[in-house]
């Protein structure tokens, strides 16, 4: 994996560019309509001969999203995903015990209407300085260890703005923060429930092109501040 310092790109590149992306439990990975990836553990860098991260990624191809339903094929790639991922790592000698496949499949996220006040969930949270625009949301279910939210224009697959929150170590090691404080307007790191915190703002793409439905989101100076300010009400961060 190319050196990285956003959560989100860094899933990109594992699990390939999606808003229906969700997380596997317990691993730095994910899943959406037809990609799977996670990042091996850090033993795997050495094993390969490489200074990069290395993941695995598996692609469903031909009609297999037609073919398994409701979840199913996510449940399936989750499956072949880790233990393909277990066999490589105990072959290059690089295992880790917390590297397993969970019990339940990540479920696809689905969109929903944004609430203004409380934007991807979190109470107080208001990004945008208009309510005229009809946006969307997906936003990651349960706890913070690896949280995403993408906002964006009604129908939008590509979004306008989105934030992430990660307890990853794997995740926090491969960001370029490295003390509680901000390094640049959409970065942070704190401390939740004693646990390092990373949390990012971002856009989609890499360019400096305004995303459809920007000019209804507050300065990002603002934005960040009241999304810091939100997670770490809901989180009882310091």
């Amino acid at each position: 994996m190319p050196p990285e310092t956003s959560v989100w790109r860094t899933a990109d590149e594992v699990a390939a560019e999606s808003l229906f992306r969700a997380p596997i439990a317990g691993v730095a990975g994910w899943v959406n309509r037809r990609y799977a990836g996670v990042l091996l553990p850090s033993g795997c860098a050495g094993a390969l001969g490489k200074g990069a991260a290395p993941y695995l990624q598996i692609k469903a191809v031909n009609d297999q999203e037609e073919r398994w339903q409701d979840g199913t094929l996510q449940k399936r790639m989750t499956e072949v995903l880790m233990k393909a991922g277990a066999t490589l790592t105990k072959q290059l000698g690089c295992s880790d015990r917390a590297f397993a496949a969970p019990e339940d499949a990540p479920r696809l996220l689905e969109p929903r209407a944004l609430t203004p006040g409380k934007a991807c969930g979190l109470p107080g949270f208001t990004p945008l300085r208009t309510t005229g625009t009809t946006f969307q949301e997906y936003v990651t279910p349960g706890d913070f260890r690896l949280w995403s939210c993408s906002i964006g224009l009604e129908g939008d697959t590509h979004g306008t703005v989105n934030f992430t929150v990660t307890q990853d170590p794997r995740l926090i090691g491969l960001s370029s923060v490295r003390s509680e404080s901000l390094s640049h307007p959409g970065e942070a790191l704190v401390t939740c429930g004693g646990k390092p915190t990373l949390l990012q703002m971002g856009t989609p793409g890499n360019t400096a092109e305004k995303e459809p439905g920007a000019e209804a989101l507050r300065p990002d100076k603002e934005r960040f501040e009241g999304f810091t300010g939100a997670v770490t009400r809901a989180a009882g961060c310091s």
